[in-house]
């Protein structure tokens, strides 16, 4: 088959944003480190209700010349809602941390009560840039990202856009590729008596391994 229809059920909160022609990416179990590319050809309207829950039919339309894919394929599909070139992306992480009073620089301080309400868990990382920034939905939030001062964290105000549920794009004054920001902080474990910076990235030790997360 050279071209092959793939069905997906979508959640009737979401079946307003897909129209015919949306750009489709998605992976199949058989092939985990293939990503295949569609689109959407049709959204069927007779909807079905399972457990209270409203879904549609919506059928993508792939190429298959590869030979690939098989029929019955389970696929993990994602809609490319909103594209977006030549944008800064940040962690999803690093938006949602908040930092204590005391880890704060005393001159920025305001700023943070300013943002009080706002949760989140920390660990390190970096602004990045994206030449083609995908995302699925997006957002006009104001929050701010949290750089290393010394033994202190300053904010820089942002402003959210498109985010593919893991990074999102920002803007902001002062904000520039490859910036290190706080997305968490790693505490010290051991009884060694030595003052160390909190954001300071953490090794392993010898004989172990970093595991990604």
């Amino acid at each position: 088959l050279k071209r092959m229809q793939v069905w997906v059920a979508v959640n009737e909160a979401d079946i307003g944003k897909i129209h015919p022609g949306l750009p489709v990416t998605f992976t199949v179990d058989a092939f985990p480190g293939e990503t295949f590319r569609g689109e959407v050809g049709k959204v069927r309207l007779n909807a079905s209700m399972t457990q209270n829950v409203v879904t549609y039919t919506v059928e993508i339309v792939t190429d298959n010349s590869s030979g690939l894919l098989l029929p019955y394929l389970t696929a993990n599909v994602q809609f490319e809602l909103d594209r977006r070139t030549n944008v800064l992306m940040v962690s999803n992480a690093a938006l949602r941390w908040k930092p204590s009073a005391e880890q704060v620089a005393p001159e920025a301080r305001e700023t943070l009560e300013k943002l009080a309400g706002r949760k989140g868990k920390p660990e390190g990382g970096s602004v990045s840039s994206s030449k083609t920034g995908a995302g699925s939905a997006a957002t006009t939030n104001r929050t701010a990202l949290w750089i290393p001062e010394g033994n202190y964290v300053k904010p820089i105000r942002v402003q959210q856009g498109l985010s593919d549920g893991t990074y999102t794009e920002v803007q902001g004054e002062g904000l520039e590729e490859g910036m290190h920001v706080v997305t968490g902080i790693q505490t010290q474990t051991n009884n060694q008596d030595v003052a160390t910076n909190p954001f300071t990235p953490k090794f392993p030790p010898r004989g172990g391994a970093a595991r990604p997360k």
